[in-house]
């Protein structure tokens, strides 16, 4: 699919607001501003402001947010969870105050890093690394494999719904590939289907599209 776009820059050095209809729920977050004639996406939590045009789409907005120190620090005053003391750094010295502790944010962190290292889903059954969350939060119940399954699940239908909508606001070629490999360890067949195309910046991304078992052996047919 080919569409053919054309941008327009103004030359003015003024911030002006921008006022358009936006269809994503991560503009709840993000104010639309013209800096120098650019149009920007200016952070509400931390004022930081971004690339904001129709073919960068709203991906790297969302990676911007779950990254954000000052929406961090906002948000988690507001966690529900059990309190807990803990140890604060205040002016060079430790001190003790009461935190929170919320499960919830655990499990996903669990699963996030799963994702991050190519971690099998069995490491939350490794004695060592059960003996560190008892350690550091002896209340925290350790997820089984099924849990955290769905944690990893609950991410991947998340960051396909943003790769789906970033696609769908992209105004340039889009490229799908695929790709077929046998595990040999489990003798089981895979297929993905990736897409690829140029972003704003003129650097190739990749996102995968579709992950699915194919029985095997399989052939190039």
């Amino acid at each position: 699919m080919t569409i053919v776009f054309t941008q327009t820059r103004q030359s003015d050095a003024s911030l002006e607001p921008v006022s358009k209809k936006l269809r994503s729920s991560v503009w709840a977050e993000f104010t639309k501003v013209k800096v120098k004639g650019l149009d920007k996406a200016e952070c509400n939590w931390c004022k930081k402001r971004l690339s904001d045009t129709s073919k960068n789409g709203t991906t790297h907005l969302h990676g911007h947010l779950k990254g954000c120190v000052q929406k961090i620090i906002k948000t988690r005053k507001h966690d529900k969870g059990q309190p807990f003391i803990m140890p604060i750094i205040s002016e060079g010295r430790e001190e003790w105050g009461i935190g929170n502790y919320n499960p919830e944010n655990v499990k996903k962190l669990i699963a996030e890093a799963i994702i991050m290292h190519d971690y099998p889903l069995s490491i939350v059954d490794h004695v060592g690394l059960r003996r560190v969350f008892v350690a550091l939060q002896p209340l925290f119940k350790v997820p089984t494999r099924n849990t955290i399954k769905k944690e990893v699940l609950k991410i991947y239908d998340f960051e396909k719904k943003c790769a789906m909508k970033m696609l769908d606001n992209h105004q340039g070629r889009v490229a799908i590939t695929t790709d077929m490999w046998t595990a040999s360890n489990q003798k089981k067949g895979y297929m993905a289907v990736t897409a690829h195309y140029i972003d704003g910046s003129w650097t190739l991304q990749s996102r995968i599209l579709r992950f699915i078992y194919v029985p095997a052996p399989h052939t190039s047919e």
